[in-house]
């Protein structure tokens, strides 16, 4: 599902707690883009709480929870789109593991 600058109302609801999004965030000079999870619903200020995940280094659309309280407000004008997410298995450590089908590595910085 690619979430457009014109989100409908629609989208926007479809969106729920544990989904995984892709986002953008506006700096001065540049935009730069994130993967996280919703872990809070819309609000009534139009915005999600996503927490951050960290990308692997050595395997494109691999993001890993990471132990953080980087929890940040998303409005429902920055997601990009919900992300298709493969099966995660076994361990603990593995399942905190990501990986998406969805190609996002053509907006990485």
């Amino acid at each position: 599902m690619i979430l457009s600058s014109s989100t409908t109302d629609e989208e926007v609801s479809a969106l729920k707690t544990e989904d995984f999004v892709f986002f953008r965030c506006d700096g001065k000079k540049a935009s730069v883009f994130y993967v996280g999870i919703i872990r809070k619903a819309l609000d009534e200020d139009g915005n999600f709480e996503v927490e951050y995940l960290k990308p692997s280094d050595k395997v494109k659309n691999k993001f890993v929870n990471f132990p953080s309280e980087d929890i940040w407000s998303v409005s429902k004008k920055q997601i990009i789109m919900k992300l298709t997410k493969s099966e995660t298995t076994g361990t603990k450590r593995t399942k905190s593991v990501h990986i998406f089908i969805d190609d996002i590595v053509k907006y990485a910085n």
